[in-house]
């Protein structure tokens, strides 16, 4: 048995309401279920299905939401890289229509920036980079930035000083 508690607030003539979805424990008011039954196809319309019962309701369970994380693997790396090749730095929108439609620009961003080795994208923006030439250009970004100590999360983190190189 599901059960739900619907507070509907002060500032309405709506009492607080439990109710089963085999059987009701309150009398409920023709306007208090047609509210709950517009709440739930709201819910059904505009909420992750990943993230709701099949009734409507809330999933409670963390671990049917965690299941439902995307993952960043070999295949999307690779797939990113295609897509720098082809399409170049920057170019979001037609990488990810290409093969990564479920991943938004700026995650895609931040993917290429860990790729390369460097936060700041301005340098690299609209070229087109084979797999080696990223490698190379991550390389020498690490060199950089362990020798300045600006190496950091992964990637040189900009500095005036390396902006331009």
């Amino acid at each position: 048995m599901i059960r739900c508690r619907a507070n509907f607030g002060a500032t309405t003539n709506f009492k607080q309401v439990i109710f089963h979805t085999s059987n009701m424990t309150e009398e409920l008011s023709q306007q208090e279920i047609q509210r709950r039954d517009w709440v739930i196809q709201m819910r059904l319309k505009l909420t992750n299905p990943e993230m709701l019962n099949s009734d409507g309701t809330l999933c409670q369970e963390p671990r049917k939401l965690a299941e439902a994380k995307k993952r960043w693997g070999d295949r999307e790396k690779k797939l990113l890289i295609a897509g720098i090749t082809k399409h170049g730095v920057g170019n979001w929108g037609p990488i990810k229509d290409d093969s990564l439609a479920e991943w938004d620009s700026t995650e895609l961003r931040v993917k290429t920036a860990m790729l390369f080795g460097r936060q700041s994208l301005k340098n690299y923006k609209g070229k087109k980079y084979t797999e080696a030439e990223i490698e190379k250009e991550h390389a020498e970004n690490k060199r950089i930035g362990q020798e300045t100590g600006q190496w950091k999360g992964g990637v040189l983190v900009a500095t005036d000083e390396y902006n331009n190189t």
